[in-house]
């Protein structure tokens, strides 16, 4: 009896528990809508939520063996713990379907995270890149009259051309991986990524 008591008791505090992870999941889907799933914002309170789960799977093992510990004591005076396996049960698959969901939503919110922090590398880049070659330009000299020294700055031209071209190149690529990431849903506000772009685009 004292064994079943301790099982009550804890069966309580592990399914509370289990119910409060369930809430701030739920929590979290209500308050960031079709996009719950894909804001990386949400990415570290998923990963706790996760992380606690995980905690509660390992409690639910411990309370899985003091649940055979009651049915091997109580089978040879004839006592039938089926109704504590079955309440046991019950609560394995809330825990494991509420770890199916967070895992779902944590895989999305990975892919967003990476998506963005791709694209705000790309923005880095390319403008540290646009920097430089305004600080060239702005260093050429006069253009010269002798052949020699023409001829050298028509090369330094045609190498400023082709980097201005390629970085033209990159920022509309950027631009186009950034019109994907707000259909996908992969940030909070479309200005996370039009305001960036914007910034780039006037440097060109």
């Amino acid at each position: 009896i004292e064994k079943v008591m301790d099982f009550t008791d804890q069966f309580k505090q592990l399914s509370t528990l289990v119910q409060r992870n369930e809430d701030a999941f739920d929590s979290l889907e209500r308050i960031h809508g079709a996009n719950a799933g894909k804001d990386p914002r949400t990415l570290e309170k998923i990963k706790t939520i996760k992380d606690d789960n995980t905690e509660l799977k390992k409690n639910f093992q411990n309370l899985r063996v003091l649940v055979e510990n009651i049915a091997s004591e109580a089978r040879p005076v004839g006592y039938n713990s089926d109704n504590l396996y079955a309440d046991l049960e019950g609560l394995s698959d809330r825990i494991l379907t509420l770890q199916s969901r967070l895992d779902d939503r944590f895989n999305d919110l990975t892919v967003a995270s990476n998506a963005l922090a791709k694209f705000n590398d790309s923005i880095n880049h390319v403008t540290l890149d646009l920097s430089s070659l305004e600080n060239e330009v702005d260093s050429l000299a006069p253009p010269a009259r002798e052949v020699k020294i023409v001829r050298s700055q028509l090369d330094v031209g045609n190498d400023l051309i082709r980097r201005i071209e390629d970085a033209n190149r990159r920022i509309t690529e950027i631009e186009v991986n950034g019109d994907a990431m707000i259909d996908k849903g992969y940030v909070h506000r479309p200005s996370e990524i039009h305001e960036p772009l914007d910034q780039v685009k006037r440097k060109r």
